[in-house]
Formats: C-alpha cells, sequence, structure tokens
C-alpha cells in the first residue's frame, strides 16, 4: 500500500509551486548525499580560519568530514644553505630506503657543498605537521595498506592511523593529492616546497649553520629518529615543534621536494641567489629531492636541516612522506 504525505490541504498557485521547488530542493540534495556516500570524490571546502599567533599566523583549510589541515606562516628572509663544512658523517646519500639507487652513487660527490647565501623574496604557508593517512584517505579515497600494494617491493604491512604521516607515496601520488585538493580552491593553490623553503622552514629561526653535537638531547625532543623511534611512524605532532611551529621537520618520514636534483657548484656565499628551484628538468639521473630523514635515521646523517637525499619520482617507501604549501591570494607581508 502506497503511503502518501499531504503538504497542505488548501493552498494557492503560488504556495503549491514553492512548495513543489522545496520538495526538488530536498530530493536533488538526497540524491547528492547518496552520490557522496557511494565513494565520489569529497568536495575540498574552503580556508575555514586565519588566526594570529606566534611568529607569524595559523591558517586551517577545511578537506571535509571534519577532516583538517594547519598551517603555519613562514616569513621572507635569508639563511645560510648548505653544509658548512666538508664531513664524512652527512652523506647526501644515505642508507636505509635510499640504498641501492645507483652504483654510481658512492661515487658522486657530496652536491650540499658550499655553503651559500640565499634569499626568499616571499613568505609562505607551510603545512604543520606531515600529511596524515586521514587526510590522504579523505582526499584520495585509498589507505597507507592500499599504498603499499603499489610498491615495487614485497613489503611487509604496515600499522595504520589517522595521526600517522602518510608513507608509500611517490612523487606522482603527491601532485595528484595536490591536483585534488586544487580543484575546490578559489582563492590559492597548494604546492609541494622547493628545496630552498623546506631547508628555511626546517632551520626555523637559525638562519645560520649550527653544530648540532651541542644540542643532541633537545634535538631527540623534536625528531623521531633512529635514536628514539623504534624504527617507526609515530603519530604527527607528538614531539615539540621547531622555533617557528613546524613538527616533525626532521625524522618520523622523509619528505619530497618540488626540485629536480642539481648541484650546487655554481652557487657562491656572497652573492645571494633569489628564490631559486630545481632545473625544469631532469639530468640524466631523474632524481628529485627528499629532505629531513626519517625515523631510521640518525641525527648525525639524513636527520639535518641541510642534507640532501634523493629518490626516483615514481618510487613509494615505507619512510617517505611529504607536506605542502598553501599560496593565499592577495596575502602578502
Amino acid at each position: 500500500m502506497k503511503k502518501h504525505i499531504t503538504i497542505g490541504r488548501f493552498v494557492s498557485r503560488s504556495s503549491a509551486l514553492s512548495s513543489c521547488a522545496c520538495l526538488w530542493l530536498i530530493v536533488v540534495s538526497l540524491l547528492l548525499s547518496l552520490s557522496d556516500a557511494m565513494g565520489s570524490r569529497p568536495e575540498v571546502q574552503q580556508i575555514i580560519s586565519v588566526s594570529g599567533a606566534v611568529g607569524g599566523g595559523e591558517l586551517v583549510l577545511d578537506l571535509g568530514n571534519d577532516t583538517r589541515m594547519q598551517f603555519i606562516w613562514v616569513p621572507a628572509g635569508e639563511f645560510l644553505m648548505g653544509a658548512p663544512v666538508k664531513d664524512t658523517t652527512s652523506s647526501t646519500f644515505s642508507g636505509g630506503a635510499f640504498s641501492g639507487f645507483a652504483e654510481s652513487v658512492a661515487q658522486m660527490d657530496r652536491t650540499d657543498h658550499p655553503l651559500h647565501l640565499v634569499r626568499l623574496s616571499r613568505g609562505f604557508w607551510m603545512s604543520k605537521h606531515e600529511v596524515t593517512e586521514g587526510q590522504w584517505k579523505q582526499i584520495m579515497g585509498k589507505t597507507v595498506e592500499e599504498q603499499r600494494s603499489l610498491a615495487r617491493n614485497d613489503a611487509e604491512s604496515v600499522l595504520s592511523s589517522p595521526d600517522l604521516p602518510i608513507c608509500w607515496i611517490s612523487w606522482y601520488d603527491c601532485k595528484e593529492f595536490i591536483q585534488r585538493v586544487n580543484l575546490s580552491i578559489e582563492k590559492g593553490h597548494c604546492r609541494l616546497p622547493t628545496e630552498a623553503e623546506w631547508e628555511y622552514a626546517c632551520r626555523g629561526t637559525q638562519r645560520t649553520p649550527v653544530d648540532i653535537s651541542s644540542s643532541f638531547r633537545q634535538r631527540l625532543k623534536t625528531a623521531w629518529c633512529a635514536d628514539n623511534s623504534e624504527e617507526k611512524r609515530h603519530p604527527v605532532g607528538t614531539l615539540l615543534p621547531n622555533s617557528l611551529g613546524l613538527h616533525d621537520m626532521l625524522g618520523n618520514v622523509s619528505e619530497w621536494c618540488e626540485d629536480w636534483h642539481s648541484h650546487f657548484s655554481s652557487f657562491r656565499e656572497e652573492k645571494a641567489t633569489i628564490d631559486p628551484r630545481g632545473p625544469e628538468e631532469a639530468s640524466d639521473l631523474r632524481w628529485k629531492i627528499i629532505r629531513g630523514g626519517s625515523f631510521g635515521h640518525d641525527l648525525f646523517g639524513p636527520c639535518r636541516p641541510h642534507v640532501r637525499n634523493v629518490a626516483e619520482p615514481d618510487r613509494r617507501s615505507g619512510r617517505i612522506g611529504f607536506r605542502i604549501i598553501f599560496v593565499l591570494e592577495g596575502y602578502l607581508r
């Protein structure tokens, strides 16, 4: 037996049309909700707040379904980029996730020399944390286990939690994530940080190289590394941030940068390089820059601000993740 709902016993023609229109809107809304529930890609919401904070401010981007991403303002400025001395403890191409890349790696010269002056002419918003599994699932619809299954090697299954940094993602995967986020942003866009932006943000208010041996214990409070991680990822933001308020810039997972690999040999300390970017095209090696080191590296190796690592852009590893920059149009200071 069919059920009928009576909207009103006596209505005018205009009221009837209005009621029909309301019903049609309700039906459309229900159909859209049903479409979302059946697995259509979630729509990214607009910026929901920009508030003042120590260090310049904080921006929050709503990704939908109560999933948000926080950004910290990094002001423009200058810093000395690269390694202060030629030592053997910070080899650019270290072991762990990056071992066995190419036979020529061991013979390659260090590429984080010489120390050189870099000027970033504009400030930028950098994500406060590494992109998490929860954020990745919201935008890409895939779990970390599904990402692991795409890797080229037979890795063991991994623990999963929405607050853990996403891993098993290639540089191309990161670009797709960013593209999907940008589809629904009207006044701004997201992107990967350049290598210079990454190192500048990692150093925080320390614009010159520092001897880390004197601050080893303090840095264990800010970086998940081989000395404290138990060889696994940890929820983002559980250790202390750097001086700008950014968490896990060193350790936890290494982070993809926008740049193709190139040498610093053409740079000189006495002349500032303004807003440097990597080469437009890949070299014969076809490597993308990775920064920060991971939970499997030590503080005297890749877990230092200046140390460069590399990987092929299609590589997926359980030790590589990323964070992003948000460019808010019309926001300059």
